[in-house]
């Protein structure tokens, strides 16, 4: 009986070790990886944070929770608006629930600044993309986009964007 108890001790043990350089590893590559992504964040380049709220959504999908993947896909939406092509893949493939779900999270979370701003702030707020979205897409050499590469190749670029240059845009306060 006390053998058996000793070896059970010893099991357990192993395992506790096993789980602490699991543990250990998994903060070791943490930790590898922690100043790259600061540096995302630091440069508000969100593509990491969609990457996991889509492949969220995959998984979500994957094991059959079609609500809970199309609220991954609606806040991924809501930060940057290309994940918008999966909602409307969610359409096209009739995975309604899916698909009004995270349609409705996009729509909650986009006016959630109402919340704080009230209704006229969110006027002024649309306004103010409206003469944003209106004024193009001054890229500078720093953007190495697809989209900026082929304009500096077409375009060209002077020191405030393209030859073509846009007007500034006026905010409103």
């Amino acid at each position: 009986m006390s053998i058996l108890m000793g070896y059970r001790k010893v099991a357990a043990t192993v395992v506790c070790a096993v789980f602490l350089i699991i543990n250990l590893v998994g903060a070791i590559r943490m930790l590898a990886v922690a100043g790259p992504l600061q540096t995302q964040f630091e440069h508000k380049n969100l593509n990491i944070v969609l990457l996991a709220l889509v492949a969220s959504a995959v998984a979500s999908f994957r094991s059959g929770r079609s609500v809970s993947g199309g609220i991954a896909l609606g806040v991924a939406t809501a930060l940057k608006v290309y994940p918008i092509c999966l909602l409307a893949w969610l359409a096209i493939r009739g995975r309604w629930r899916a698909f009004r779900a995270g349609l409705a999270v996009v729509i909650v979370l986009s006016l959630t600044p109402t919340l704080f701003r009230g209704v006229n702030g969110l006027a002024v707020d649309i306004a103010d993309w409206q003469v944003l979205a209106g004024s193009g897409w001054p890229t500078r050499r720093a953007n190495q986009s697809l989209v900026a590469m082929w304009g500096r190749y077409l375009l060209g670029e002077g020191a405030r964007g393209y030859a073509y240059a846009w007007p500034e845009p006026v905010l409103r306060s």
